[in-house]
């Protein structure tokens, strides 16, 4: 085991860090890939991450390492991937005793990391066969520097939640073939030392600097990973009292007027998770939560008028709500 220089100054616990294993030999005309997965109590999912990953077939590229980093782990994440380290000597540990966030655990894999290209995924998302391929075949062209995938969510379409679930994934499938907006699964080159470690967006992070650098975004429909979006609207409340101490625009000459914009944004937070805002705000009674998926469209779409008025203000939104609506 051997400790991470970069933070030995800091007076938190250092992470450790497994050394490297020998690397298997490759064929060296391929691209060679470092895979990274953060993770925090991925004891239930972070055997069959893992699994996925090694198991792909890859035909342009071949994977040199994956480096789990368990961040504060109270469960057996950290065994678990131990035990499959053994058996698999491109598969390697790095531990934080303390949650430091996403930011803290991407910034541990960048700077371990040795080969030219560096593939990220979430611990909770399954990759299908043929994704790392697919993605890693765009590096065989200088000017791509980042390429993302495909998320497609396994929510029940039948129930309400499921269904605005799988309409916001369609809406975000639709909108990255014109203009790429990058997560759950990205690639990029190892030219970024590192993203800010307060930064709660971290894929765009290494979106901007990978743009900065001069570099083209790539998204890529055929890089499928599975997740699984929010299967109820309760969720905490914390967000919406925050929001209710905010300051309410005054009447001239009378008291503060109550915003009937505002009101109807907390009804569409509380019942579509792309609204501006995402927090559910709205109090809802049980038996109107149970509604029709054709209700949910017409939620839906007055949510997306609502944001190409306020937020976009651009024809490929609207256009896509209307796609994805119809």
């Amino acid at each position: 085991m051997i400790s991470n220089p970069e933070l030995q100054s800091q007076s938190t616990p250092q992470p450790v860090v497994e050394a490297p294993h020998k690397q298997q030999s490759s064929d060296p005309k391929t691209l060679a890939c470092s895979v990274g997965i953060m993770a925090y109590n991925e004891e239930a999912n972070i055997a069959s991450a893992i699994d996925a990953i090694v198991k792909q077939r890859t035909s342009s590229s071949h994977i040199t390492e994956l480096i789990v980093v368990a961040s504060g782990c109270t469960d057996r994440t950290a065994e678990i991937v131990a035990s499959v380290g053994r058996d698999d000597p491109r598969v390697r540990l790095i531990t934080e005793e303390r949650r430091q966030g996403k930011a803290s655990a991407i910034n541990l894999f960048v700077a371990t990391a040795q080969s030219p290209v560096l593939l990220m995924v979430s611990a909770d998302v399954l990759v299908k066969d043929g994704t790392l391929d697919a993605l890693l075949r765009h590096f065989h062209d200088p000017g791509v520097g980042m390429v993302g995938g495909h998320p497609i969510p396994v929510n029940d379409e039948t129930t309400f939640l499921g269904y605005a679930v799988h309409l916001l994934w369609r809406l975000h499938d639709r909108l990255a073939r014109e203009a790429p907006k990058l997560g759950e699964i990205v690639a990029f080159r190892n030219v970024v030392p590192r993203i800010p470690p307060d930064t709660a967006v971290d894929e765009i992070s290494i979106q901007a600097l990978i743009t900065q650098l001069g570099y083209r975004l790539v998204y890529e429909p055929e890089g499928v990973v599975y997740n699984h979006g929010p299967s109820t609207v309760g969720g905490s409340r914390e967000p919406c009292k925050a929001q209710d101490r905010l300051p309410r625009p005054a009447r001239r000459g009378g008291p503060p007027a109550r915003s009937d914009s505002r009101r109807r944004h907390g009804r569409l937070a509380a019942t579509t998770p792309f609204a501006s805002g995402s927090t559910p705000c709205g109090r809802r009674s049980p038996a109107r939560r149970r509604t029709s998926p054709a209700r949910a469209t017409h939620t839906v779409t007055r949510a997306c008028s609502y944001s190409a008025s306020s937020t976009f203000a651009g024809s490929s939104w609207s256009s896509a709500c209307t796609q994805a609506t119809s």
